[in-house]
Order: C-alpha cells, then sequence, then structure tokens
C-alpha cells in the first residue's frame, strides 16, 4: 500500500516482521495531485531503535517525477525493537523532513 504524503501529513507509524522484506512506498505532493518532484534531491532515510542504535534504511526511488519513494530494511535487517523513523530530501539548498513516524519491527514466529 502506498502512503500519500503532503506537507501536513500526521506521523505515519510502521510494522515489519524481523526478517522479512517488507518495505513502504510513499508519494509525495506539493498539492492536491501534483507530484513532488524529486530529481536532484537527495533523500536519506534512518532509523534509531529505544537503545539509540540508528540505521540506515534503504531507499529507492524508481521514478523521480512521480514523487514516490520506497524505503526497505538493511540487507542485514532490523533487530526487533521500536525505531523511530524519518525521511529528508536534501536539495543542497534545505533539507527537510517530509515523513516520520515510529517503526516497530516484531519478532519472527515461523523462523
Amino acid at each position: 500500500m502506498t502512503v500519500t504524503v503532503d506537507q501536513t501529513t500526521e506521523p505515519v507509524n510502521l510494522i515489519w516482521t524481523s526478517g522479512d522484506t517488507q518495505s513502504q512506498t510513499f508519494r509525495f505532493l506539493t498539492k492536491p495531485n501534483h507530484p513532488y518532484d524529486l530529481t536532484g534531491i537527495a533523500i536519506t532515510s534512518k532509523a534509531r531503535s529505544t537503545l539509540g542504535v540508528s540505521v540506515g534504511l534503504v531507499v529507492q526511488t524508481t521514478d523521480p517525477t512521480d514523487g514516490t519513494v520506497t524505503i526497505h530494511p538493511p540487507s542485514n535487517g532490523l533487530d526487533p525493537d521500536v525505531y523511530d523513523y524519518d525521511i529528508q530530501f536534501d536539495d543542497t539548498d534545505t533539507v527537510q523532513t517530509w515523513v516520520h513516524g515510529r517503526l516497530q519491527v516484531r519478532k519472527d514466529i515461523t523462523r
């Protein structure tokens, strides 16, 4: 499911399961039905656990003109915990945090 985000969006809380290859896609808009053109913008995302451990989330933008960004856990996964996360845009003049929230990583039961 894609979450639509504009500058008034409240925190977006996520729940992932440890070991899964889950991701979350966001579509950023500058006004109704007008995607944020992310061409030339450095996009980063990090998560910080309750223990203060920071990890970079993998950011994927397949078509920067449609305003869509997908975040994935790092290749070695995330330990079960509750994290604060955000996604920031840096256009060399301004750094903006467009979305943030809590990321709960649950323990995997099957594995």
